[in-house]
């Protein structure tokens, strides 16, 4: 089963529109379940997924550019971290989000509350995800340019001050 929507795909959250792709023994299971959870739809909203899928193409094509922006802002952005041994890992050639290894101390379980604390940036902690991800950062990068760009500058002086200590 494939699940996707316009939130992820061209960041039209808004609409709550989203699709399945499945196998057809699994499609009554899931019609039950959206049936029980999540048909409180709106006619108007999806009246305005309609016209954003006749403008699929475009907005694809927007979604992609977007990415593709924040995604150099973050290779860039993250450069003197790794560079000065704080964080380790590759941003991912797709998607808008990645994991890099913070590779000093505290842990992030103390790290992450100074971040927010101190310098005004919030990190999730890699172990929400997965017990082996302990000591990485998860960083989303779908915003607006300015907010990568500015999370990133708070996120290098946080992490340089943290290591300086």
């Amino acid at each position: 089963m494939t699940i996707n929507s316009l939130t992820k795909t061209v960041g039209l959250g808004q609409l709550r529109c989203g699709w399945v792709v499945a196998e057809k023994d699994r499609y009554s299971l899931f019609a039950e379940n959206w049936i029980r959870f999540e048909s409180i739809g709106s006619k108007i909203l999806e009246a305005l997924s309609l016209l954003a899928f006749e403008q699929i193409d475009t907005l694809l094509s927007e979604s992609w550019a977007h990415l593709k922006r924040n995604r150099e802002l973050v290779v860039a952005g993250t450069e003197r971290l790794r560079n000065e041994g704080l964080i380790e890992g590759e941003i991912p050639s797709s998607g808008c989000i990645c994991f890099l290894r913070w590779t000093k101390d505290p842990g992030l379980d103390l790290l992450g509350p100074r971040l927010r604390d101190e310098f005004g940036i919030l990190v999730s902690p890699g172990r929400f995800f997965s017990d082996s991800c302990d000591h990485y950062l998860r960083i989303g990068f779908g915003g607006s340019a300015d907010t990568v760009r500015e999370g990133l500058s708070r996120l290098t002086r946080g992490l340089q001050t943290v290591a300086g200590d």
